[in-house]
């Protein structure tokens, strides 16, 4: 009897992971309730004044309260930087150590981006889970879904 339930929860957990993956690997948010979810006006509504005053300045503390989740943010690249580890990181907020956010694509996923042609000023809109790495918050990068340019 017990070996029955611990199977059957076993295969419950397992079906819930692999219903997550997949959200995860095609970048769903459908898993974060909707009063989680940052509201973004349309596009037209955004980018109407020069670029410089368009995406509003990122707040960490605001950032942090999402940490974990999918979010979906209109950011302005300040700094770009592709050290010798050939990852390649797009700092939001600031130059590094200082940014706010970084969006982290590492050189194994560098393939699914095509051309990387993001530099500073640049303004995308982003898709991924916040996360932190030794107090600093980020989003890895892993397809190009995640990543839309604004200001071509």
């Amino acid at each position: 009897m017990i070996v029955s339930i611990m199977n059957a929860l076993s295969r419950i957990l397992i079906a819930a992971f692999w219903l997550v993956s997949m959200a995860v690997m095609h970048g769903e948010s459908a898993l974060i309730p909707a009063e989680k979810k940052p509201e973004i006006a349309p596009p037209e509504e955004r980018y109407q004044s020069s670029l410089s005053e368009t995406i509003p300045a990122l707040k960490e503390q605001e950032l942090r309260s999402q940490l974990g989740q999918f979010v979906e943010l209109d950011v302005h690249i300040e700094q770009v930087s592709t050290p010798r580890n050939g990852n390649v990181y797009l700092n939001i907020g600031g130059s590094f150590p200082n940014a706010i956010l970084t969006l982290i694509i590492f050189k194994n996923n560098l393939s699914a981006f095509g051309d990387v042609d993001i530099k500073p000023g640049h303004n995308l809109r982003v898709k991924g889970r916040l996360t932190e790495y030794k107090g600093s918050l980020q989003i890895i990068l892993q397809n190009r879904q995640q990543v839309v340019r604004y200001d071509k």
